[in-house]
């Protein structure tokens, strides 16, 4: 009888070390994120970036009243930053957008003239070595003739995105130099050309999803028809999106991620007939809504990027689905991961850089929050965390 429960015993023992084993194997490894915020940050309100020539670029505000640096424009080549001077007379005031576009960075800024109070806006293009002036945006009440008054300050630059191999502009204009296209218009490495009869209002947001262009903004006839506030377009002509967005929508994100298009703002509650809460799914022909779970659905939602197939999502919110998450989270088939922590609350701009994610925090000044972030992501075996569980 001992002989048998001893034998029954060790069969047991060894049956629950092969469940305890293979049931591990089901389990992934833990993976904990974090920020690391990178040395000697830029001394000024960064508010885009992106990579151009084996350097991270970013740029943003420019504090004339500190002048500790020569412009709002700098480089990371993964040790330190270079700041990128100021072109001729020209001193670059706010950089709000930019990109590469036919192997140069492209930038819009505002800008000031030495000797000239008067506040421009400008597409600049930067070949590694010099910039180069492409455009004067041309503002909204600025009568178009043959002698252009571009000292207005009824403008507002937006977004820059290449499409079908060129860079469109989107924001709030009348033209750029003496090509009259209101809010939006495009580049094709020589010359600007004119979008239909661009939007009767402000242009925010771009994005590219299934060989077509998204524009979002506060307008109500785009192309010259009734659409409100998002928009497609397919190289010829816009087109509406299902039903009305909610009247006071902003939308100023766009990415897509395993063949929908993710699209966020603020006070964008409804489309399409449907309670979004700032966040919606787009399929190219109708809506649905994303249930993320939210502790704070009526604030606003900030950009995406996708990283390792996944989509990293941010904006302001304390937990997503039972899952702490403080501002920045993983989601990838209706799994949710913590993602670390930033010091501040709302992302301007992710990009990539050597195979790295890097988040550009809001509140990035030269004070201790806020800056350049670089993702660090650290895999811990299942086992050795079950240990150190036990250890506690």
């Amino acid at each position: 009888m001992k002989l048998r429960n001893c034998i029954i015993s060790t069969c047991l023992s060894f049956f629950l070390i092969g469940c305890h084993y293979h049931n591990n194997e089901k389990r992934a490894n833990r993976v904990v994120y974090s920020w690391v915020k990178l040395k000697n940050n830029v001394n000024f309100t960064a508010t885009t970036m992106c990579e151009y020539k084996n350097c991270l670029y970013t740029g943003g505000l420019y504090d004339i009243a500190v002048k500790r640096f020569p412009s709002p424009i700098a480089k990371w080549d993964d040790s330190s930053w270079t700041y990128i001077g100021n072109m001729h007379d020209t001193t670059f005031t706010w950089v709000y957008t930019m990109t590469v576009y036919k192997g140069e960075l492209y930038v819009g800024a505002d800008y000031g003239v030495k000797g000239n109070d008067d506040e421009r806006g400008g597409i600049f293009k930067w070949d590694g070595l010099r910039w180069h002036k492409i455009g004067e945006l041309v503002g909204v009440n600025t009568i178009m003739n043959n002698k252009v008054d571009t000292v207005n300050k009824e403008f507002e630059i937006g977004h820059l995105l290449v499409y079908n191999d060129e860079l469109y502009l989107g924001g709030q204009f009348s033209g750029v130099d003496r090509v009259h296209s209101s809010n939006i218009i495009r580049w094709d490495g020589t010359e600007w050309k004119p979008i239909v009869s661009g939007s009767n209002k402000t242009i925010i947001a771009l994005g590219v999803y299934k060989n077509q262009l998204y524009v979002s903004g506060f307008f109500d006839t785009i192309g010259g028809k009734p659409i409100y506030h998002i928009a497609r377009w397919d190289g010829h002509e816009f087109y509406p999106m299902g039903k009305r967005v909610s009247i006071h929508a902003e939308i100023y994100n766009f990415c897509e991620y395993e063949d929908t298009l993710f699209v966020s703002g603020h006070f964008f509650d409804s489309v399409g007939g449907l309670s979004v809460g700032n966040i919606a799914k787009w399929d190219g022909y109708k809506w649905s809504n994303f249930s993320r779970g939210t502790d704070n659905s009526g604030l606003d939602v900030g950009p995406f990027f996708v990283y390792e197939h996944k989509l990293i999502f941010s904006g302001y919110f304390d937990s997503i689905c039972g899952i702490q998450a403080n501002n920045i989270a993983l989601y990838n088939d209706n799994h949710w991961e913590a993602m670390g922590k930033l010091p501040c609350c709302l992302i301007w701009s992710f990009a990539k850089y050597h195979n790295n994610i890097y988040a550009l925090d809001a509140n990035n000044d030269s004070t201790e929050l806020g800056g350049v972030f670089k993702l660090s992501k650290q895999i811990i075996p299942f086992m050795d965390s079950l240990e150190n569980k036990q250890e506690k």
